[in-house]
Formats: C-alpha cells, sequence, structure tokens
C-alpha cells in the first residue's frame, strides 16, 4: 500500500510544476544525454538507474555498489561538441558522484562599425563554450531511492555569465512488479539571474527490466517531459535488447503535443564490467548528432569479499550474505540458489543451526521479491532443523 501510495504521489507531483515567465538560457543542457540513456528518450531515463543515467535524475546512483565512471564525446555538424567525464563511490552514508561537462559551442564572427556606423566584419572569430561542474549525493531506501545534485555553470555567450542549479529526483522500485520502476526528477531549480533562469524540467518515466539469472535481456519504457518556463510538452518511449550477453541494441522515439517526431537508434559492446554506447539522432535544426561513451563499474568482487583462492562454495556464500545484507534479495537468491544446486554436499557439512539459518535467509529472500510459495517452503526446511524457532513458526503459518 505505501508503494502505490508513494506512486500516486509521484504521478500528482508531475502534473502540477510550478510555472514562471522568465525566458531561458543555456539549450544545450538538454542535449548532454549519455547514449544509452539518449538511445530511448530523454525523460524515460528518469527511472533507470546507472551512471550514465544520472544526467536525468540524481537517484540513479543510489544502486551503485561500488565505484563507476563514465565519459562521453559527442558532435554536431553544425561546429558543437561535448565532452563530458564524471566518477561515483557508495559509502556507508550513501554515494557521493562528481561530473564535469565542456561545450564547443562553435564561434562567431565579429562584427565592427565603421567611421560611418555601418557594420563591418572584421574576420576575427569568438569562440563560444560552457563549462558545468555537478556534484551529486543519492541513497538508497530499500525499495525507493532518492538524488540531488547541485551544479554550476559557466559560459560565454555574448558575455561571460555563471549560474548555480540543483537537480533532485527519485526512483520507485517494483511497484507493481519486481521489474517495474517508477521514477521522477525535477532539474534546473535555480533563481532568476540577469533576467534568466536555467530552463526548469520535470521528468516521469515507467520501465520494465526483463532479466535472466540478473542479467538484462529486454528493458522498454515510456515517459514525460516538460520544460516548463518554455511551456514545452513531450513524450518518449524506447526499448533495449540485449540478444548476447556482451552485445545490445536499442531505439527510441520522442514526439510533442504538436505531433513532431524524432528517432533515435543505438547500439553498445561490453567486456565485463566496461560498456561501450553508440547513439545516432538525426536533427532537422542541429544537425545529424552522434555519441560515443564508456563507462564501467570497478571493486564489485572486492566489495563483496571475494578473497584470493577461496573455494566458489565460500565466494558464492559471501557474496549472497552481500546482497542480503543489502536488501537486494534477488541477488542475494542467485547466490544462495547456486549453493543450494551446486553445493548441497557442503551444506551438508553444517550443524542444525547454521543449516537453519542459511534456508531462513533463503526464505526472506523470496518473501521479499513476492515468491511466498518458495519462501514457505524454505521456511519448512529451515523448521525442520529447528523445530523450537519460533519466528520461523510464524513465518510459516503467515504464508499458509
Amino acid at each position: 500500500m505505501k508503494r502505490m501510495i508513494l506512486a500516486a504521489v509521484f504521478a500528482v507531483s508531475a502534473c502540477f510544476p510550478v510555472s514562471a515567465s522568465y525566458g531561458t538560457f543555456g539549450d544545450y543542457l538538454l542535449i548532454d544525454s549519455y547514449p544509452a540513456a539518449r538511445v530511448m528518450g530523454k525523460a524515460v531515463s528518469a527511472a533507470c538507474y546507472g551512471i550514465v543515467f544520472s544526467g536525468e535524475n540524481p537517484a540513479a546512483l543510489a544502486d551503485l555498489e561500488n565505484t563507476a565512471f563514465s565519459a562521453m564525446h559527442g558532435f554536431w555538424k553544425m561546429g558543437i561538441n561535448l565532452n563530458k567525464a564524471g566518477a561515483a563511490h557508495k559509502f556507508d552514508f550513501g554515494v557521493l558522484g562528481a561530473e564535469i561537462t565542456e561545450y564547443g559551442l562553435g564561434s562567431l564572427s565579429v562584427i565592427d562599425m565603421d567611421s560611418f556606423g555601418n557594420p563591418v566584419i572584421t574576420g576575427n572569430a569568438e569562440e563560444l563554450y560552457a563549462a558545468m561542474f555537478k556534484a551529486v549525493y543519492a541513497a538508497d531506501f530499500e525499495s525507493f531511492s532518492f538524488g540531488i545534485a547541485l551544479k554550476s555553470l559557466i559560459e560565454k555567450f555574448d558575455g561571460d555569465f555563471t549560474h548555480q542549479g540543483v537537480d533532485a529526483g527519485g526512483i520507485i522500485r517494483g511497484v507493481f512488479a519486481e521489474d517495474l520502476n517508477i521514477g521522477l526528477s525535477v532539474l534546473n531549480i535555480s533563481t532568476v539571474k540577469a533576467g534568466y533562469t536555467l530552463p526548469l524540467s520535470v521528468n516521469g518515466a515507467v520501465v520494465y527490466d526483463y532479466k535472466d539469472e540478473n542479467r538484462s535481456i529486454f528493458f522498454a519504457g515510456a515517459g514525460a517531459g516538460w520544460l516548463v518556463y518554455d511551456r514545452y510538452f513531450e513524450f518518449s518511449a524506447g526499448f533495449s535488447y540485449s540478444p548476447v550477453s556482451v552485445f545490445n541494441i536499442g531505439g527510441g522515439m520522442v514526439f510533442d503535443e504538436d505531433m513532431n517526431v524524432s528517432f533515435s537508434a543505438g547500439a553498445g559492446i561490453n567486456y565485463g564490467d566496461v560498456f561501450l554506447d553508440y547513439v545516432f539522432m538525426p536533427d532537422a535544426v542541429l544537425g545529424d548528432t552522434h555519441k560515443i561513451s564508456v563507462s564501467g563499474v570497478m571493486g564489485t568482487e572486492k566489495k563483496q569479499g571475494t578473497e584470493e583462492g577461496e573455494s566458489k562454495f565460500e565466494s558464492y556464500m559471501k557474496s549472497g550474505d552481500y546482497y542480503y545484507r543489502d536488501k537486494k534479495y534477488s541477488n542475494a537468491v542467485k547466490y544462495y540458489e547456486y549453493i543450494n544446486v551446486l553445493y548441497w554436499r557442503n551444506l551438508e557439512k553444517f550443524t542444525d543451526s547454521e543449516k537453519s539459518a542459511f534456508f531462513q535467509k533463503l526464505g526472506i529472500s523470496y518473501y521479499n521479491i513476492r515468491e511466498n510459495g518458495r519462501a514457505r517452503e524454505y521456511f519448512e526446511r529451515a523448521y525442520f532443523y529447528d523445530r523450537n524457532n519460533e519466528i520461523l513458526k510464524h513465518w510459516i503459518n503467515l504464508l499458509k
């Protein structure tokens, strides 16, 4: 019930952002998404996890297990280019991240006046650029993630200009199904400075991630975005399909209230925990857009406590216990079931109390991913080894 209430709050909040009449600047802020995010449509990323989605929702960093990095280059035919790099690390109190972005906005010919007051092209060119630094904090609260980012922007465009802003967002996991996420983000919250403000953007999305043995096979989502001050509304939808573990393809579409439609397509490859992504976006105004990025995670094995030379049984048990403590129950089930199926002889060496504790953790994990039949089965096995455990009796009666 609590999850349904949170979902309703998200939906209502997305419909009533604060309106204002100030002009906006820096439209380039709307074209800096990573390929993995942009291929499905910008708004869809508001409900996705991963460092490459944190630009659309800072809560995307909340499920990070250790350390992640990302870097991107994008270019447009009209002379605009973009470079971005970021990193994030999980601490006991949450995830901290930082990102720096550099925009090359082309050049303008310098125009002066002659002695008669007529405009004259001097032959000199003025390079236009912008840079942005962002610091992010994100935290995970079981089925809900929250994130906030502070950003500082400097641009050279008709003079030097600086501005600060805030991004905030949240993601709810498993609202109606285990693999269904709902996300909402509000980007570029800022004050008015010299008559301008950052382009306030509200994005909401729903995504579904179908997994097989914890690997994403098919990912699809739909979202909506609103540029509040510009009164511009758009919808987006997209998908990503991974036929094999090292390769994925994706595509998406975006259309506005006037039914102007744009498409995107991309592909990615990965080697272990390192990902290389590409996206192509045709654009009538900016010209064809190409983006390429590299991202990855580091230290997962170390974080789980896996040591050189230890047995697979011990490794799987430590991994299962790590995910169990971190309330990532789907991952915990995977490793515990590896033990239950492949290393049952090792389990036979446990004492009765150790066997009971193992099956109890497996039952609790299944209960938390809403597989009550499997949960009751393992609670009964745990009770077989510990007949005096009143907690196990309660679980078994609860799931009858």
